[in-house]
């Protein structure tokens, strides 16, 4: 909804969505493995069927949606969004 009530000097302007704490996808699948009691996945560095030649493990920054729209994320981590979802997921009651 920021982005709809942006003004229009944004324009076509390209804003990158994610929590206060970067993390890489190393960190996020880790954690949720252990939260579910699952082993860590192995990845094999080659990217998936259909995908592009390099998959880019980057830890994103929200600092420009912040900025220019006012945005807030609803969780400051990926630990606190997860946690809400497993809290509510039928298999983790």
């Amino acid at each position: 909804w920021a982005a709809f009530a942006a003004p229009a000097m944004v324009g076509n302007d390209v804003f990158n969505l994610a929590d206060d704490h970067p993390a890489r996808k190393a960190e996020v699948v880790a954690w949720l493995a252990e939260r579910l009691g699952v082993a860590m996945p192995a990845f094999s560095g080659h990217p998936a069927g259909g995908r592009r030649s390099v998959t880019p493990d980057r830890a994103i920054l929200n600092t420009k949606a912040r900025d220019v729209l006012g945005w807030r994320p609803r969780f400051t981590s990926f630990r606190e969004g997860y946690a809400e979802i497993l809290s509510s997921s039928p298999a983790q009651k």
